[in-house]
């Protein structure tokens, strides 16, 4: 491979609808012809949506050249508003542009590690390790990110940045200093100490952040203004250069925090506000869901009927595991798209979809016939969550004591819950609820899954002696829009003063409040009648007044326990 030492010249460029023109240097441009980057072009950024929302079969590629493109206007801008302060995010030696360069290669390849159709393969793969159906090989990477925190892909990212490091070396002389960078990048994304990277342990988290850890980050706002304009959506209109001009490192006590001036407060309102409304209304739209969980079914059949369809396989592409989920090892990702010409991206799905039709498998035909011709098994009966609060509002009325608000609550703290307190807390709270509910407390690392067996269960119980056999329903929970961890090391400032961006809005906290609310759905196989709709409204309202008197009781439980004077009451 031939290159010079770019030092930031522009290679080439891009032309992009949301940033109108990215610029990438002769380093980057070695990054993105790489086959492991390229693999992104066939991984849509959004999944299944693009079957509600018809444009948004975007790819993470481009998504992952937009947050390159805000990452280095991050950097630029903390140059500018904060040169003071460039050095602590340095090892001696290095100068601004060293950073600007590592910033923009963590944003490269911040995605690069994602499984096809990205967040549900994901989740399926990390249920199939906790039921112990997947090989050791995988079971020990799964074991490798949990234990540096990472979520799967976000693993993978890392690996492959080690990966391109380790290439980068053998390519030519002029490459070398690009392999120092990824080495750097690759200690951002695996969490890690800084080892011989070029950044000091400052600089490696501000990167962090910069990229994807708190809403000001490159990766949120590429995602929220991209996937916006490819739905159509409103939402996501957001002026990301305003907001970038004014973001600078402010001294916090003791640490440097990321900061924001206080006149661009009404820009970051709209970015909170604009997240959640996407969330709401189209990364959860309930026709979205569904397609989502036919996926997830259709997944769990392949998985089943792996050995038929990996002998079909077999015929066309080398070396396919034996094992369904060893597809999705690093070293296969990696080794089929550098070494072998083929990639695992959608696109192998899609091919499996095909493959998978003419099974003699019922199940495994129907539902791989289904996704590929938009035939869903699967009746939207609650759609929305205003269907809920309706419900809700007709049961409980407006007393002070059972608002129906506070049912509604009742997800996000249930949720909370079990993220805190594992099975136990799921047993010892969802046992006042719902008979059996052992049978569900399984999902202790995943507490929407949790949530979701419990409230069918609820659900088909209320049901059962008015319609025993006649309604199949799905009931899923979604895990929350916001994070329980709210992004604390973001300040707003104004002249000499600051306080932490989430306490100084009534629209962000309420905003973050709302986004703690998972959103419930409830799906049948058949269309249900006028009467049963009703009823299965009554009955999910039913389950959310249930769950708010079970926290309740918790709570008082709680309080007793722990009492003032430190003794049992």
């Amino acid at each position: 491979m031939q290159g010079k030492n770019s030092k930031g010249k522009s290679r080439t460029i891009f032309k992009d609808p949301v940033h109108n023109i990215i610029s990438v240097n002769e380093y980057e441009y070695a990054i993105i012809q790489h086959p492991i980057i390229n693999r992104l072009h066939g991984i849509k950024q959004l999944g299944f949506t693009y079957y509600v929302y018809p444009q948004a079969k975007h790819s993470r590629f481009e998504h992952s050249l937009g947050v390159m493109h805000i990452a280095g206007k991050i950097a630029d801008a903390i140059a500018s508003n904060a040169p003071d302060k460039l050095s602590e995010l340095l090892r001696s030696r290095c100068g601004f542009q060293d950073f600007r360069q590592v910033v923009r290669l963590v944003g490269l390849l911040h995605d690069v590690g994602h499984l096809p159709y990205s967040h549900i393969t994901e989740t399926l793969l990390t249920e199939a390790a906790t039921k112990g159906d997947v090989s050791e090989k995988m079971a020990r990477v799964l074991n490798e990110a949990e234990n540096l925190q990472l979520k799967p892909h976000e693993y993978y990212s890392c690996l492959f940045a080690r990966k391109l490091s380790s290439e980068a070396k053998k390519w030519s002389k002029e490459y070398r200093k690009l392999s120092r960078y990824l080495t750097s990048a690759s200690h951002v994304l695996c969490g890690e100490g800084v080892g011989d990277s070029i950044l000091s342990p400052l600089g490696t988290e501000i990167i962090r952040r910069i990229i994807s850890e708190d809403i000001l980050d490159a990766d949120r706002m590429d995602y929220l203004a991209r996937d916006a304009y490819n739905t159509g959506s409103t939402y996501g209109i957001i002026d990301i250069d305003r907001i970038i001009s004014g973001i600078s490192l402010t001294q916090l006590n003791k640490e440097i925090a990321i900061s924001i001036p206080s006149k661009l407060l009404s820009s970051i309102e709209e970015l909170y506000y604009a997240r959640y409304m996407m969330y709401k209304w189209v990364y959860l739209h309930h026709k979205v869901i569904s397609l989502d969980l036919t996926y997830r079914s259709f997944l769990l059949e392949v998985s089943k009927n792996w050995e038929e369809i990996r002998r079909k396989l077999s015929k066309l592409l080398p070396l396919i595991p034996n094992n369904f989920w060893d597809v999705f090892l690093p070293s296969t990702i990696w080794n089929s798209s550098v070494k072998y010409g083929f990639k695992i991206d959608d696109s192998f799905i899609d091919l499996i979809m095909k493959i998978s039709v003419s099974s003699k498998m019922e199940d495994l035909s129907s539902l791989s016939r289904g996704l590929l011709d938009r035939r869903l098994p699967l009746y939207s009966v609650i759609k929305r969550e205003e269907d809920v609060i309706t419900a809700l509002s007709t049961l409980v009325g407006d007393s002070e004591s059972d608002n129906f608000l506070d049912a509604m609550d009742a997800l996000g703290k249930s949720y909370k819950a079990v993220v805190e307190g594992g099975t136990e807390a799921c047993k010892s709270l969802f046992g006042k609820v719902v008979p059996l509910s052992e049978q569900c407390c399984f999902h202790d690392k995943l507490p929407n899954e949790a949530l979701s067996c419990l409230a069918q269960k609820y659900i088909e119980s209320f049901l059962d002696s008015e319609y025993p056999s006649r309604i199949q329903l799905t009931v899923y929970v979604t895990p929350p829009i916001s994070s329980s961890k709210l992004p604390s090391k973001i300040v707003l400032v104004s002249n000499k003063h600051s306080i932490p961006l989430t306490k100084s809005s009534v629209m962000l906290k309420e905003t973050l409040r709302l986004g703690l609310r998972p959103l419930i759905y409830v799906y049948s196989k058949e269309k249900p009648n006028d009467t049963e709709k009703e009823r299965i409204k009554v009955a999910l309202a039913s389950f959310l007044i249930d769950l708010n008197k079970a926290l309740e009781a918790e709570n008082k439980k709680d309080e007793g326990i722990h009492s003032d004077d430190g003794m049992l009451s």
